[in-house]
């Protein structure tokens, strides 16, 4: 098997930029004169985001993101951390 030559960091760094540049996408101005901005997918609005608690409409492929980047950062900071031990 091919050994990857990128540092883990930096593997790390690239995922969460692009969930985050995927999660940027999925969002749009409203039209008709509202002025909340709202998902391309489900076409959820942000205050009904807010009160959901985070959630989209089922079968949403954006829903998760938010979870996934966590999940990153918090690997990439463990990550950095045991490298400078």
């Amino acid at each position: 098997m091919r050994q990857n030559h990128i540092p883990q960091t930096e593997r790390l760094k690239q995922r969460i930029n692009c969930l985050q540049l995927r999660q940027d996408k999925a969002r749009r101005p409203a039209r008709g004169g509202n002025p909340y901005w709202s998902c391309r997918e489900c076409g959820i609005y942000d205050p009904q985001l807010s009160i959901n608690g985070g959630r989209h409409h089922k079968g949403c492929p954006v829903q998760g993101l938010d979870k996934q980047i966590e999940y990153y950062e918090n690997l990439l900071k463990s990550v950095q951390q045991s490298q400078v031990k």
